[in-house]
């Protein structure tokens, strides 16, 4: 008798969540639709587009922060937090817990540093992946631009280096 009132109960409950949300069967948590959004994990990385440094000198670093935030319905399970491409040589994040879950709302910052070792613009990607049911991949560009010769009240002049004089009158 007690074995077929936790199967009854079971079943009112699966029938309850049914009724409100479809058949459970075929869907995962990330892909439940209530009215007013999404249920399941969603990150929300700041800045948006890319993260740009401000002119460095060569040798030298500088450091910005990126935040990730849990901006869905439950935790987000995250995985890695890394630079990747080309020049990902010349960036660095901080060391992080990984992998770790990431409460509701909750927030992680993330240093990202510019390190070039040589002048030029440089491109890379601060690459996030999450774990939860369907892993995703978040991508964020990040661009540094470094300098030989670099005063802090002035531009990098990244244009070569000046014209010689050859002493020839072109007449010009």
């Amino acid at each position: 008798m007690r074995n077929l009132r936790t199967i009854l109960g079971a079943a009112v409950l699966l029938g309850l969540l049914t009724s409100m949300t479809g058949c459970l069967g075929t869907m995962g948590l990330d892909d439940l639709y209530v009215d007013g959004g999404l249920l399941g994990p969603q990150l929300d990385v700041s800045p948006q587009l890319e993260v740009t440094f401000p002119e460095a000198p060569a040798g030298a670093y500088s450091e910005t922060e990126v935040m990730i935030t849990s901006a869905g319905d439950v935790p987000v399970a995250l995985e890695t937090v890394n630079i990747v491409g080309d020049d990902a040589n010349m960036f660095a994040v901080n060391d992080l817990p990984l992998p770790l879950m990431l409460p509701v709302g909750g927030q992680m910052p993330v240093r990202v540093f510019f390190e070039p070792q040589a002048e030029g613009q440089f491109r890379a990607a601060l690459e996030i992946t999450t774990r939860n049911q369907s892993a995703t991949t978040e991508v964020l560009d990040v661009i540094g631009q470094a300098c030989r010769d670099w005063d802090e009240d002035l531009l990098c002049d990244n244009s070569g280096p000046p014209a010689q004089d050859s002493g020839w009158d072109t007449g010009l």
